[in-house]
């Protein structure tokens, strides 16, 4: 059975070549963005906000980045801690679920869908809802522009084939101004919507290129945003150009390691959350 993730399938769809550097050569960026290294710094701290215990990031690097992090947080707690401890039961944060695919027909298929929920709650009303982390300097205005991430459906969804019954999370929006600001964009799916995403997860991890591929055989989604998006841009102009991108890679570039293996992941969800 093939494991992936939502990340590997946006990959994908954005760019083939892209998604070659990242899943076929395994290569991550040596040194992280400044971005990266502040995103999975809040979310390594929103879980242990959300389960009881206080962040302090000493394992941040940047005293900078450290900072930054701790009064985010300070202020994060200042503008939601009341209303949250009213409103929700804390079940996990940054859970591991694994997932087979269904095919449309309702059939086990050959793919499983590996993720990690970022806060997953229960309601005053007794209801399982699920939060999703965004942290940046900016964020599309529209809110339909933000529900197209479907990273937040696609929580859902999973546990929806774990048998809970889900449809209502939260995009937790972080925004990194000089005065940290924070909003929530509240998403309500019907479990028609639900199953027709699975429908379409199933159809790209169908679309997949197989494990032998060479990146000879991708094709490149070439746009304007690349300078800006990519981490293998400066790899991918080289290659054009036919250059040799050994020395950039050696330099600029790691194996990424797998986060967890599969037997951490969660098959199955806890009674408590069925009823």
């Amino acid at each position: 059975m093939r494991s992936t993730s939502y990340s590997e399938l946006t990959t994908f769809q954005r760019c083939p070549w892209r998604w070659g550097c990242r899943y076929l050569r395994h290569l991550e960026e040596a040194e992280p963005s400044a971005g990266l290294r502040i995103g999975r710094a809040l979310h390594e701290g929103l879980a242990s906000y959300y389960t009881g215990k206080y962040p302090d990031f000493k394992s941040v690097d940047s005293e900078e980045d450290r900072n930054l992090c701790r009064g985010v947080m300070r202020s994060y707690v200042e503008k939601w801690a009341d209303s949250d401890s009213h409103m929700y039961e804390v079940l996990a944060a940054e859970w591991p679920f694994v997932v087979s695919v269904p095919t449309p027909q309702g059939v086990r298929s050959n793919f499983r869908m590996l993720g990690w929920i970022d806060l997953v709650v229960r309601n005053h009303r007794g209801e399982i809802e699920v939060m999703d982390h965004k942290s940046g300097k900016s964020f599309p205005r529209s809110g339909t522009e933000l529900s197209m991430d479907a990273q937040l459906l696609t929580y859902l969804w999973a546990l929806r084939v774990l048998g809970v019954k889900a449809d209502t999370g939260h995009i937790n929006l972080l925004r990194l101004t000089k005065q940290p600001k924070f909003d929530r964009l509240d998403m309500l799916y019907t479990a028609d919507r639900l199953g027709r995403w699975g429908e379409n997860l199933y159809k790209v991890c169908r679309s997949l290129p197989a494990p032998s591929t060479t990146m000879d055989d991708l094709p490149r989604s070439v746009t304007r945003s690349c300078y800006w998006d990519c981490p293998y841009y400066d790899i991918c102009l080289l290659d054009l150009s036919g250059d040799d991108i050994a020395p950039l890679l050696s330099s600029g570039f790691q194996m990424s390691e797998s986060r967890r293996t599969l037997s951490a992941y969660n098959r199955s969800v806890p009674d408590g959350w069925l009823r």
